[in-house]
């Protein structure tokens, strides 16, 4: 019930694709609802903090908020936000903006275990792509770079417009 605000509502029930034959435990399945909740924070928090149109979004997974998990800590005072950098491609603008990290040494445990993800710091640094502001690739190099500990503080954002889908090839469930 949206209490007449806008927006849409999505219902999820009797999800039969979950586990085969309903072998599920409980312990998998809150697994996979944290695993969601984690995906959706960082997919669309750019969207979540307010940074798209000065509009934040509100989501919610069963019952409870879903805040933004900005992957680049970008309001840490310790974070160092590097100039950005626009390309210009057909005519259109590709932000680009590097951040390096905090050192684990200005940061509380939580914040450090957040920031590593379930993968660790070298698998989730390099580049962040974004279309019309969602994301859509996280912590790869491309095969520019090897993963190093030497850059496991890196993380760069690109922000593609959806004006240059023909160019990326993007179809339109965004799968490819």
């Amino acid at each position: 019930d949206f209490d007449g605000k806008d927006g849409t509502e999505i219902i999820w029930s009797n999800c039969d694709r979950l586990s085969e034959n309903n072998t599920l435990s409980e312990p998998d399945f809150n697994a996979i609802v944290t695993h969601a909740r984690n995906r959706l924070a960082l997919v669309f928090h750019k969207y979540l903090s307010g940074q798209v149109r000065g509009k934040k979004l509100s989501m919610t997974l069963n019952g409870q908020t879903i805040d933004a998990y900005d992957p680049f800590y970008s309001q840490h005072n310790a974070t160092q936000d590097l100039p950005p950098e626009i390309l210009s491609v057909k005519g259109k603008k590709i932000k680009i903006s590097p951040y390096i990290l905090p050192h684990f040494s200005k940061l509380k445990s939580a914040e450090h275990d957040r920031l590593a993800g379930s993968e660790g710091f070298l698998k989730n640094q390099g580049f962040y792509v974004y279309r019309n502001h969602r994301l859509i690739i996280s912590g790869t190099w491309f095969r520019l770079v090897k993963y190093g500990e030497l850059a496991q503080l890196v993380r760069i954002g690109v922000d593609i417009p959806n004006s240059l889908d023909d160019l990326w090839k993007i179809t339109v469930d965004k799968s490819d």
